[in-house]
């Protein structure tokens, strides 16, 4: 059996296109895979210093209990400590959630401190300043730095959770969400708890 050069020809082509529309279907795929893999070591990332973030503001929201006993010098210190650690955050911060660039403002300011700031950085940086203000001897305010330490810690949770969207995570590693309800014994809880729509 003779074949048709014609038709050996239009073989020959065909294979060829599927060949190049594999390859080009790879090449996506591969990239796809690699964006994903970026993303996902982005979001590891960003939870681990978000993580760090979260202990060192509970920390600031424990320190305020102290002020009442302790003495200047001691809160001093130890605030001193915390205000560090805030400051090296931030600006780690900075490298996962950057500025928007305002092309409007001045040029003198350095690259990673142009335009405007991301919530959850503002909420690390307002507690900084309100914390570091804070005069020890206003005892009678302690309350509202407390309040204002924790509004600015679930803030800073909430935008990180939007940022990393942990269902996402769950998706790609294959785990499946498993909330069942908590049964407690509502009678030990303070009164604002024991509605079950409370806001937790």
């Amino acid at each position: 059996m003779t074949l048709d050069p014609n038709s050996i020809s239009l073989a020959a082509l065909i294979v060829s296109a599927i060949a190049i529309i594999a390859s080009i279907y790879s090449a996506l795929r591969q990239e796809h895979l690699s964006k994903t893999e970026i993303k996902l070591q982005r979001d590891t990332d960003l939870l681990k210093w978000g993580a760090d973030c979260v202990r060192i503001l509970q920390e600031m929201i424990e320190f305020t209990f102290r002020i009442q006993h302790d003495t200047e010098d001691e809160l001093a210190e130890i605030r001193t400590n915390l205000l560090s650690e805030v400051s090296v955050l931030i600006d780690i911060g900075r490298w996962y959630l950057p500025n928007l660039i305002n092309s409007n403002q001045p040029h003198e300011r350095q690259a990673a401190y142009k335009g405007y700031r991301p919530i959850a950085i503002d909420a690390l940086l307002y507690s900084y300043r309100v914390f570091k203000s804070f005069d020890f001897k206003e005892k009678d305010r302690v309350n509202d730095l407390r309040q204002y330490l924790v509004t600015a810690k679930r803030e800073f949770v909430s935008q990180i959770q939007t940022t990393v969207d942990p269902a996402r995570l769950m998706a790609a590693t294959g785990e499946k969400p498993n909330y069942p309800k908590w049964m407690h014994p509502k009678e030990l809880l303070p009164k604002r708890y024991q509605d079950d729509g409370a806001e937790q």
